[in-house]
């Protein structure tokens, strides 16, 4: 057999395992409400965007602030 055609398989056997174990998780899980999905997609999206501000912007002078990379590198 060629190398190729074993990963292919052991690929494929990897996937058939991960969707039929979904599946049977999804069936056993219990439903959520829409309150409790709100919640937890409110609480997700507020962590996001903190990540996102601490990410893109400029914190001088807070707490937070730390420079990793110095502005002038010595050469």
């Amino acid at each position: 057999m060629n190398r190729t055609l074993i990963i292919i398989y052991l690929w494929d056997a990897f996937w058939t395992y991960w969707i039929l174990a979904a599946i049977y998780t999804r069936l056993k899980v219990k439903k959520e409400t829409n309150g409790q999905k709100f919640m937890q997609r409110s609480i997700h999206l507020i962590f996001v965007v903190i990540a996102f501000i601490m990410t893109f912007f400029q914190f001088k002078n807070v707490f937070l602030y730390n420079e990793i990379l110095p502005h002038n590198p010595p050469y």
